[in-house]
């Protein structure tokens, strides 16, 4: 778009207002009625304070209304204050590289208060090497445009590295603006860009927010276009949420970070490596993969160590075998602590079956806990390693008197386990990837013949730890088209489960018998002769529908002929795209599942869960059907909650996304 031709951000925040459209086209603003003062102390070069003034209008201004670049908006605070305080944005590191040039471009100047910071920071830096920067500030709004000229020129004395140009977003635009300039740039930045005004009646009607996608969209093609690094600082309260945002970045591939949060104002990174500067990325990753391999090496040194002293107790247990008449000492050479530590290693079979191996580890001269009878070393040991769990480990293993330490050693060694999918229903059309059993794609059927939606039915994936008692977080990580049907949540343990109807001759299952999920009443039967006492109550499958976010649960039964299936809405529900991270906690003792979408608290989905459950997921048939972009896969994995800690921040203390 030509730089002469007018253009208002009305056109897009109202684009059903004619009264507003034609009030902007008048061109008559009054005088400006605010004058925005910032000092930033010892910022500037030689330690002098940086001062900044603009010229404009108070938020509440019907001026404001027609040009949002004519205020000062709250998130422009953060950026500075980051911008001043944290070189981790590119400027530092490329300046210290002799002849290079650093180009800052800010979008929706407004005022102009960041791109003017950030340019006054670069003067500070080292440029005594033969380096050069350059700064150019931007707006699409005319009005907006008239008045960062105007700070621009009150702010600085003939500065050359600095300039104000249009630039309306877009692909088309964005393409333009990088002929007229002749190069990309090394950091672009922009705050308060997607700012529905407060005075706004029904500002978060479902219209509104697809003139904000239209909005969203455009404003990343242009990034895409002009730059690799770009830092936004977003009001969600004055604004769409921060999840609508970084969607429409990932499907330009853009990888995300929150570099800070004060309220509802995040601080958002976004990186897009491109070929010309993958190789300053790749070296950072080069010297992290150096440190990783010799911890790797350390770790196979000291796993070596404790292999070979396993092996000489294996010779001594094999040569003792059976022989009482030996003296104790040599029968065992250990104390209790290594011998605990060594054989931790085991596998709980191995374990237990060592307790036979001769007399002195089976005999029962050992005291646990607060048990009079005398048990063996072996379980003494068992009892011992269970006893060194964390209490979190501890309070998720369901702990009765009666229960041997060779049962406890087994409950703490699976939960330490990584997980995995352990049980495919439908493994003709789905496999595990790369023999990770933790992760699962669709395979081809039929010698490899084109697909189609009515090819495949759904397909259910478990992983068979028994969750029983405490708290058990796991993260289902999916890369899928948007759309994908995908359940994810937990079922009664299917271990006993028997799919033996599945196992039809023909290489064409009929629908019934391909299609198992946890909802499906061809299984009904089945799955009900799998109740125990354990269940102990009538939630025997929740899940979270991605599709839509509404949860979904059933108790098996059958009304009328039908299945008996809630589907309901709750508290923070969201739907997911496909792509990226979707947590589940399940809280054994409190009866609750809880739904985390990118590492963000969405709220508990469903309660009254009580009894025995593991992980599970299932999906549809457009799942299988290829993609030339990326192959779709979902891993799960054990860990902790996002609220604990994240960036030296309680999660639970960060504004929740609804």
């Amino acid at each position: 778009m030509a730089e002469e031709e007018e253009w208002y951000d009305v056109y897009m925040r109202r684009p059903d207002d004619d009264r507003m459209h034609q009030k902007a086209e008048e061109r008559k603003l009054p005088a400006p009625t605010e004058l925005f003062t910032s000092i930033y102390p010892q910022a500037g070069r030689d330690g002098e304070d940086i001062k900044l003034a603009f010229k404009g209008y108070s938020k509440d201004s019907e001026e404001a209304m027609i040009s949002s670049g004519l205020t000062q908006w709250r998130a422009s605070d953060v950026l500075c204050n980051y911008l001043l305080n944290d070189d981790d944005i590119d400027i530092k590191e490329s300046l210290s590289m002799v002849g290079l040039q650093f180009d800052l471009l800010e979008l929706g100047s407004g005022i102009g208060k960041c791109g003017l910071l950030a340019h006054l920071l670069l003067q500070t830096k080292d440029t005594t090497r033969g380096n050069a920067y350059h700064t150019v500030l931007t707006d699409g709004d005319t009005n907006a445009m008239r008045f960062l000229q105007r700070n621009v020129a009150f702010n600085t004395t003939d500065d050359e590295k600095i300039s104000c140009q249009k630039l309306v977003w877009g692909e088309d635009e964005a393409e333009a603006f990088l002929q007229q300039n002749r190069r990309s740039f090394d950091l672009i930045i922009g705050s308060d860009l997607l700012q529905i005004p407060q005075m706004l009646e029904n500002h978060r009607s479902e219209g509104y927010y697809y003139v904000y996608n239209r909005i969203v969209n455009d404003l990343f093609d242009t990034v895409k276009i002009l730059g690799t690094t770009f830092i936004l600082a977003h009001d969600e309260e004055l604004s769409i949420p921060v999840d609508i945002v970084i969607a429409e970045a990932a499907k330009r591939y853009f990888f995300y970070e929150v570099l800070k949060q004060e309220g509802s104002v995040y601080l958002l990174r976004f990186r897009r490596t491109k070929t010309l500067r993958v190789n300053r990325m790749a070296s950072r990753f080069h010297a992290k993969n150096t440190l990783l391999e010799d911890e790797n090496r350390a770790l196979k040194a000291r796993l070596q160590l404790v292999e070979d002293k396993c092996l000489k107790l294996d010779e001594r247990c094999t040569f003792l075998r059976d022989d009482a008449s030996l003296p104790k000492s040599i029968l065992i050479s250990f104390d209790e602590d290594n011998l605990a530590i060594i054989l931790s290693f085991l596998e709980p079979k191995d374990f237990a079956q060592l307790a036979s191996t001769c007399k002195r580890f089976g005999l029962r001269k050992h005291a646990i806990g607060i048990e009079e009878e005398p048990v063996s070393l072996m379980k003494k040991i068992a009892y011992k390693i269970y006893e060194g769990a964390s209490p979190e480990e501890k309070g998720s293993i369901l702990y009765q008197r009666s229960d041997s330490p060779f049962y406890l050693y087994n409950e703490l060694n699976k939960l330490r386990k990584p997980l995995k999918f352990d049980r495919l229903f439908g493994d003709w059309d789905i496999q595990h990837a790369a023999d990770d059993e933790s992760i699962i794609e669709p395979k081809k059927r039929f010698g490899g013949a084109e697909l189609s939606e009515d090819d495949f039915p759904a397909c259910t994936a478990v992983s068979e730890h028994v969750m029983r008692a405490g708290k058990h977080y796991v993260t289902f990580t999916c890369c899928q088209q948007s759309g994908d049907p995908l359940w994810l949540g937990v079922v009664r343990p299917l271990k006993q489960f028997k799919h033996t109807k599945s196992l039809d001759e023909s290489p064409h299952p009929s629908p019934s018998q391909s299609l198992f999920t946890p909802f499906n009443a061809y299984w009904l039967d089945d799955l009900l002769e799998l109740q125990c006492p354990e269940w102990d109550s009538n939630i025997h499958a929740c899940v979270y529908k991605a599709i839509d976010g509404h949860c979904q649960w059933t108790d098996w039964g059958d009304i009328g002929g039908e299945f008996d299936l809630t589907t309901w809405t709750w508290p923070g529900m969201q739907s997911f795209e496909g792509f990226g991270k979707i947590g589940l906690l399940l809280d054994c003792d409190e009866g609750t599942l809880t739904v985390y979408k990118n590492d963000i608290r969405l709220g508990i989905m469903k309660e009254g869960l009580s009894g025995t459950y593991c992980w599970m997921v299932s999906v549809g048939s457009r799942w299988f059907i290829p993609n030339e972009d990326r192959r779709p896969t979902i891993k799960i994995e054990r860990g902790s909650p996002p609220e604990t800690v994240k960036d030296g921040v309680p999660q639970e203390k960060r504004q929740r996304i609804e």
